[in-house]
């Protein structure tokens, strides 16, 4: 009894740390998010150019891997089924069936060959089928209808309603419902087996099977083989499961794997000796559990029609994940891997895992709990690098290594200077371990450096690069001894950059290098210092992040998109395989190493699973497809788009200058297919090339065009190739006979202009030469008027001169009469006293008078009249009776003398100069009131 309950504690101690997983194939979901309709897809078919279609709530969906498509039915009703047959697609509904067909602006088009007289019984299309002798069936719960060269013949009997048709073996096989199985032969129902033979339930698939025998799959009650009128039970591994979850669609996979799809518990696959290959539910990634319908592809991949959404299940590659993020313990990020004697042994962030790769089974390594930076294998022992330490692991134990007191990040067999050695790094140190009586022990710590390394490589000359947790990168030389690090260099970024974040160091065909996330580097050992590394420019450039080598010229990179097979030929480097992480559907591991190679497999690194390559499946996919134009147009101005005909035989006509090609060709395993384009004509060759099926061009000049697509494969090869002619046309108004009427108007107008311009001109230069006439008149009389005042300035100074000069003469000339008058006196004095004779004296009085009197007068009588322009002329003029005395004493009389001085000029008296005022005032009329000087002063 205490054996016993030793036993069931130890059991539930195990499988506490124990727990089965598989690899199984990859699943990608499509949510109704992503496809644009509704939740229920009922059936799905794949056309000659491998496109999908699928059978929704919303209408016709079609999709290539690349775009989804949605073409409602006429009245929006629900597709129940779908069959492809050359361009035509079948479709099914509620009282209606017929086919899609494209027009040339590669749209679907529903043609309905419902028979307008007959007497529908609520029949919805759920099944379609063709015979090998061009005859297609579409079958309802009710009916049954013939299409065959055009023309629809109606079935119908009451007392054999149709469950479902079976096409295989070219005949018709039928499970009536609530009946029994027959075959349809020559348009009549042949009973083939009793219903209750195979425990009164309804067969839901009959698939052809190995010895021209059918495999028929019923709702509960398992399998069974029929052949030569005999029915045999198949017993599986899980017929409890089928009978429990009921059984509703089954197609087969190859030769030797049925497909089960069932109501409430996903899909199984089962082996030709009944076993379960793998099972996919909601549980471990299939979107839904109930399964609608399925479909094998021409690439052996499955497509499951869910009650809620799509799967796709890659069976067609030989691509396998181990998931163990469903379970009650999952494993975490993985980070290392090794195998050996079978068993897998994995190092996460949480543990060390041994799994049982024939088994299946997963276990918790012992002390080995937190962060494992790698697992590595040197000879018959499995290392793991802890955070506390170094480990040896021996089956589900691990014991640590004595002298290794902290993290191990990484570490690398060391054979140089005629010794072998194993080189680890850590969080400060690196550390040596040598073999001592067959087993690696620690040796000593590498003195003279101390920094947390990440990762490292070993270059040819046995010096250490190695890249720092954060940043950076260093180069270590060490002794012969290994005892310590004689010399290092740190590189705080690489050449030419200023980035100074975390590195990554590769070891691919013995070159060491270096990746900083955006380029290659390496070192140049002839000039001493790195350089950039451009051989691999051609498969990856940026994000690259690990390699490792499967021979001396294969190798796995790893970079941000993700896994590259890559192959050198002795020439160049090329891919023979591309891996996008992104299909895995888990987070990959992109902190450093997140690939391990066993052989001809290889395993990525991912968040609680492990994605597997298999290169020796078998597994050439020599599958191609058409390279199709589905949809051509142009935008207008309101970037609205204007479809073209698809038809490359005829060539299509564009009317704006820009040109959307819409390509198709099937990708369902995201394989890294490369389109290139080349647009040649009207002065333009273009070439250009890109991971996308549509091409835009714009600013296109007029002209015919010549459009070429190749899509081609990973490795350069050339898939399919398609050629698309069109012209981007002159409209109307800008034809070559628009062109010459602009011509002769151009000419006209530019007549018209010209005459316009010259008189324009001619009056422009007019008003110019007036407006410079003018400016040069006004200029002169502006120059006049300077010369005017220039004159007027000098007649002043003259005048004024002249004047200083009068009042100089009449001053003088006062003076000399005061002279003269004295002499006389002297004179007079002389002859009374008798010392002249009376003679001598008269005469020289005269002479002194006449002399002196008109000399001065002469002078007098110019000054004043410049003086007072014209005085004297004008006064004559008006007063011609006065006499040159007269104008004399005029003059006087201007000067405003009093009548003293008046006397002297004159050799008057005063009476004298009285008289001669009255004689004047007569000559000249002036009143008596009137003042005659103020009348001289103000004559003109």
């Amino acid at each position: 009894m205490k054996k016993s309950y030793f036993v069931i504690l130890l059991l539930i101690i195990i499988s506490v740390n124990s727990y089965a997983s598989e690899l199984m194939p990859i699943v990608t979901n499509f949510a109704p998010s992503k496809y644009n309709g509704d939740l229920q897809n009922w059936s799905c078919t794949q056309d000659v150019y491998g496109r999908m279609f699928f059978g929704n709530n919303k209408g016709l969906l079609s999709f290539d891997g690349y775009n989804w498509t949605l073409t409602p039915m006429p009245g929006n009703g629900v597709v129940r089924s779908v069959m492809a047959d050359g361009n035509r697609i079948y479709a099914g509904a509620y009282t209606d069936f017929g086919y899609f067909e494209q027009n040339i602006y590669g749209q679907y088009v529903y043609t309905s060959l419902w028979p307008k007289n007959y007497k529908a019984h609520n029949d919805e299309i759920w099944n379609i089928i063709k015979t090998p002798n061009g005859h297609v069936y579409f079958q309802s719960f009710c009916s049954w209808f013939d299409y065959y060269r055009g023309k629809i013949t109606s079935h119908f009997d009451s007392k054999n309603m149709p469950l479902y048709f079976f096409s295989l073996n070219k005949e018709i096989y039928v499970q009536m419902i609530n009946g029994d199985f027959y075959m349809l032969r020559n348009n009549r129902f042949i009973h083939l087996l009793d219903r209750k033979s195979y425990g009164d339930d309804n067969i839901v698939a009959a698939l052809p099977y190995s010895n021209n025998r059918i495999l028929l799959l019923t709702d509960h009650n398992g399998m069974f083989f029929f052949s030569k009128g005999k029915l045999t039970k198949w017993r599986t591994k899980i017929d409890n499961d089928l009978m429990k979850y009921q059984v509703n669609r089954g197609v087969i996979l190859g030769q030797s794997t049925i497909i089960i799809g069932t109501i409430s518990n996903g899909i199984y696959a089962i082996d030709n000796n009944g076993r379960c290959k793998w099972h996919y539910n909601i549980e471990n990634r299939l979107y839904d559990n109930t399964v609608l319908r399925l479909f094998i592809d021409k690439e052996n991949n499955i497509w499951a029609a869910l009650d809620i959404g799509i799967s796709l299940i890659h069976t067609g590659i030989p691509l396998t994940i181990l998931r163990t993020d469903n379970f009650n313990q999952p494993i975490g990020m993985v980070y290392g891997m090794s195998i050996i004697n079978n068993n897998a042994y994995i190092g996460t962030n949480l543990s060390v895992w041994r799994y049982n790769i024939a088994k299946g089974i997963i276990n918790q390594v012992k002390k080995t709990d937190g962060q494992n930076w790698y697992v590595a294998r040197f000879g018959k022992d499995i290392f793991a690098g802890n955070n506390l330490g170094t480990m040896v692991i021996n089956g589900n134990e691990s014991v640590k290594i004595p002298g290794a007191i902290n993290g191990s990040t990484s570490i690398k067999e060391y054979s140089y200077y005629g010794q072998t050695a194993l080189i680890e790094s850590s969080y400060s140190f690196f550390r040596v371990y040598r073999k001592t009586n067959d087993k690696w022990m620690f040796s000593n710590s590498l003195t003279g450096f101390s920094m947390p390394i990440s990762e490292f490589e070993i270059d040819n000359s046995g010096a250490i690069w190695a890249a720092q947790m954060s940043k950076g990168l260093f180069k270590i030389e060490l002794s012969k001894d290994l005892k310590k690090i004689v010399h290092w260099h740190y590189y705080k970024s690489m050449p030419g950059t200023v980035y100074s974040g975390k590195m990554h160091v590769l070891n691919i065909r013995g070159r060491v290098i270096f990746s900083d996330g955006y380029k290659l580097y390496t070192y140049d050992d002839i000039q001493k210092h790195i350089i950039e590394y451009h051989e691999l420019d051609n498969i990856c450039k940026k994000g690259v992040i690990s390699a490792i080598n499967i021979d001396n010229n294969t190798f796995w990179i790893a970079d941000e998109n993700g896994y590259s097979k890559v192959h050198f030929n002795g020439h160049k480097y090329y891919t023979e395989v591309f891996i996008p992480s992104a299909i895995f559907g888990l987070e990959c591991n992109t902190s450093s190493n997140p690939i391990y190679v066993n052989g001809n497999d290889a395993f990525f690194f991912m968040n609680n699973g492990i994605g597997c390559y298999r290169s020796n499946s078998g597994y050439i996919n020599n599958t191609k497809f058409i390279l199709k134009i589905t949809k051509v147009g142009n935008y207008d101005s309101d970037n609205k788009l204007h479809l073209l005909s698809c038809n490359n035989e005829v060539e299509s006509a564009s009317t704006n200058d820009n040109i959307s090609i819409a390509l198709s060709y099937p990708n369902y395993n995201n394989e890294k297919y490369i389109f290139k384009y080349k647009l040649e004509g009207s002065g333009t060759n273009i070439n250009s090339q890109s991971e996308s099926p549509n091409v835009v061009y714009n600013s296109l000049n007029y002209g015919d065009y010549k459009f070429t697509a190749t899509v081609c494969s990973v490795s350069g090869k050339v898939l399919g190739q398609t050629v698309y002619r069109f012209s981007h046309n002159r409209p109307l108004l800008l034809s070559w006979v628009a062109f010459i009427f602009y011509a002769i108007l151009l000419y006209i107008i530019i007549h018209i202009y010209i005459n316009w311009r010259s008189n324009k001109l001619i009056h422009i230069n007019q008003e110019k030469a007036n407006d410079e006439l003018m400016r040069k008149s006004l200029k002169v009389l502006e120059q006049e008027q300077i010369i005017a005042q220039q004159q007027k300035l000098l007649l002043e100074n003259e005048i004024e001169m002249k004047g200083k000069e009068m009042a100089s003469l009449a001053l003088a000339n006062v003076a000399r009469k005061n002279s003269v008058e004295a002499i006389k006196d002297a004179l007079r004095e002389k002859e009374r006293t008798g010392s002249l004779s009376r003679r001598d004296i008269d005469r020289m009085l005269s002479m002194i008078d006449n002399n002196d009197t008109d000399q001065f007068w002469s002078v007098f009588q110019n000054n004043f009249d410049l003086i007072h322009k014209n005085f004297f002329r004008n006064l004559h003029k008006k007063y011609p009776n006065l006499t040159p005395s007269d104008l004399r004493f005029c003059a006087l009389l201007r000067l405003n003398l009093n009548t003293k001085d008046i006397a002297r000029f004159t050799n008057l008296t005063i009476r004298g100069v009285e008289g001669a005022r009255y004689r004047l005032r007569k000559k000249m009329d002036i009143a008596a009131d009137k003042s005659l000087t103020d009348f001289l002063i103000e004559f003109e």
